[in-house]
């Protein structure tokens, strides 16, 4: 079987896919999740807004297509004017929101207006940043008590402080991500490897309290998504890093993921469950799991960079075979969760999962070319 075709011809028909959306995506993005491989358009206040302009960037950065980049120009200017008005930004995934629109610019255009932007995001994320516990409140106001958490999600939101350190050599942005994935990394694990969602502490003293999930099975459970973020965010901090903890974290996760997969390699939205259950997967777990697992390879030598490689590879072919959205739907990903507690996108398309599945297939693909955005 030649895998590399198939990652290939894949990538192309997403490249044909993101031509043909274009003119219903032209200044506005995809909301969060489709109905029947078909995307409404975001009114603007999501999370979620960046991931196809994201996949406008892996696209341009292969093909050079000018239609694709009157696309990403169109709505690069949306993402300016949200952030100079702050708007629809007080939670933590400014992360998410400006290193696939704004850095992502920046990285393969060297153009300042991108630079600057980003940078004004990165100032407002710090804002969010709790010192008596060492981390980035992810939702709610920052002075409610109830709110004083962080989620496993944010650690692809911090490597927005890390590029930002780079860049204007300000301490405080490297500072406040370190402390912030130090802190999710001694509280988010349990002693079997699987992740809490979420992590509260006492908003006085900033001591730990307890895990708790928001989109989980349960409380003790690994909600695979979650799990996913763990291996990816986790990698991507040992890269600007260097701490081996952080990569040993990546692996740790990585490894309960792999064990507690199911036959096609591709899990449920949960990890609890298996095989004798009938309940959803969740392909865009697998897909953010996929370009975890081949940062993780990126770091490791010989056989243990062959097991990483390995099993990204076997998830990601499971998804070129078994999970692609039929060639007339605007999606690329089938079979994805958003929330199955708040009965949210179960059994459908999500625009992140279509981002992370282009961009693992960009970097088996494209080894050479491939830039990271976080």
């Amino acid at each position: 079987m030649d895998t590399r075709k198939i990652y290939t011809d894949t990538l192309n028909k997403i490249h044909r896919k993101l031509l043909s959306n274009g003119q219903k995506y032209d200044s506005v993005d995809p909301s969060d999740t489709a109905k029947d491989g078909i995307y409404s358009i975001s009114q603007g206040g999501s999370w979620t807004e960046s991931f196809y302009t994201g996949m406008l960037w892996l696209d341009y950065l292969i093909t050079k297509n000018e239609a694709i980049k009157k696309n990403i120009d169109m709505q690069m200017w949306e993402f300016r004017q949200r952030v100079r008005q702050v708007r629809n930004l007080n939670h933590h995934d400014i992360g998410f929101l400006y290193s696939l629109s704004a850095v992502a610019g920046y990285k393969l255009t060297s153009e300042e207006i991108y630079k600057d932007t980003a940078l004004m995001a990165a100032r407002l994320l710090i804002e969010r940043y709790q010192p008596q516990g060492k981390f980035i409140q992810a939702w709610g106001d920052i002075h409610d008590k109830n709110a004083h958490r962080l989620i496993i999600d944010c650690m692809l939101n911090i490597p927005l402080l890390y590029w930002a350190a780079e860049v204007t050599g300000d301490e405080k942005f490297y500072q406040i991500a370190y402390n912030h994935a130090v802190t999710t990394m001694e509280n988010i694990f349990r002693p079997d490897n699987s992740t809490y969602h979420t992590f509260f502490f006492d908003y006085d003293t900033g001591k730990p309290l307890y895990g708790k999930t928001a989109q989980g099975s349960g409380d003790d459970s690994a909600w695979a998504r979650g799990q996913a973020w763990a291996i990816y965010g986790f990698s991507i901090s040992y890269r600007y890093t260097k701490d081996e903890r952080f990569l040993n974290a990546a692996k740790r996760a990585a490894d309960y993921f792999m064990k507690h997969l199911p036959a096609d390699n591709v899990p449920y939205w949960d990890l609890c469950f298996n095989d004798k259950d009938a309940e959803p997967r969740d392909s865009s777990a697998a897909a953010i799991a996929v370009c975890g697992l081949l940062e993780i390879a990126s770091f490791t030598q010989a056989a243990e960079r062959c097991y990483y490689t390995e099993s990204a590879d076997k998830i990601l072919l499971s998804l070129c075979e078994n999970y692609l959205s039929a060639d007339d739907k605007e999606s690329v990903l089938d079979h994805a969760v958003y929330s199955v507690p708040h009965n949210l996108g179960v059994d459908e398309a999500c625009i992140w999962g279509d981002y992370y599945f282009t961009e693992a297939l960009t970097r088996v693909c494209h080894e050479k070319e491939f830039v990271s955005f976080w």
